[in-house]
């Protein structure tokens, strides 16, 4: 909080508050048979050609926007493990497969479920 008020920024503070939100969200496990139902109810209705590991980034990005809105790419990292790169590269792919939709401009730019 005394970075953000130091540099007259929010931004700090954003991602300060997103750490913590997504630490506590990861903590929290759900029991492996709530897990698979849920997985199942998530796989359903994939569009054919879609990877492996963009399945798994679809999977984790769905199950975290079923409780919010958006997403941004930095939670979105967090939440994969996987590089900015990398994660920006399947976020494209699923808003090319109509998975995903993409709202604003580069650096403000979020993702949220296609409707």
């Amino acid at each position: 909080l005394a970075a953000a008020d130091a540099q007259n920024e929010s931004n700090v503070f954003i991602e300060f508050m997103l750490d913590i939100i997504l630490e506590t969200l990861v903590a929290y496990k759900m029991s492996d048979n709530a897990s698979d139902k849920m997985s199942d109810k998530l796989e359903e209705d994939l569009p054919d050609g879609i990877t492996g590991t963009e399945t798994h980034a679809y999977l984790l990005i769905k199950k975290y926007l079923l409780d919010h809105d958006s997403i941004t790419t930095t939670v979105a990292v967090k939440l994969i493990g996987k590089s900015a790169p990398t994660v920006r590269k399947h976020l494209g792919r699923l808003v090319s497969l109509g998975l995903l939709e993409a709202n604003g401009s580069n650096k403000n730019r979020t993702y949220s479920l296609a409707k």
